[in-house]
């Protein structure tokens, strides 16, 4: 990938971290506050069912942060856009939709195959 690509990827990448960074945090002082426990079973189990959605939001947002550091890591250390199954470069129209990805598209369906015929 040419540098003035990885540079516009580190860029798109620094932007979408302090997005989500800035969301999570958001999300966090917000909810914290409005879940309220009290009151009768019905308000018990909506407190707990919106306490539990908020903390599987907070892991998925945790995982994306994750991938997006990752991405960032592979730009400076050179090995960002190869694919990691067959070593070859992953599109870039792949890596503008998905700037963490770490595989090809070919490699992906592949996988995904693989996954479906294990799941029958």
């Amino acid at each position: 990938m040419k540098k003035t690509a990885l540079k516009k990827m580190k860029v798109l990448l620094t932007e979408q971290r302090q997005a989500l960074v800035a969301m999570i945090v958001a999300r966090h002082n917000t909810s914290q506050d409005g879940i309220d426990l009290d009151g009768d079973e019905v308000d018990y189990i909506q407190g707990r069912t919106l306490a539990i959605t908020a903390n599987k939001l907070s892991e998925r947002d945790r995982a994306k942060l994750n991938q997006i550091d990752q991405a960032i890591k592979r730009i400076d250390a050179g090995d960002f856009g190869d694919c990691e199954e067959c070593e070859e470069e992953i599109g870039e129209k792949r890596l503008l939709a998905l700037p963490f990805a770490t595989i090809c598209v070919d490699c992906a369906e592949l996988k995904e195959r693989e996954r479906k015929q294990m799941a029958q």
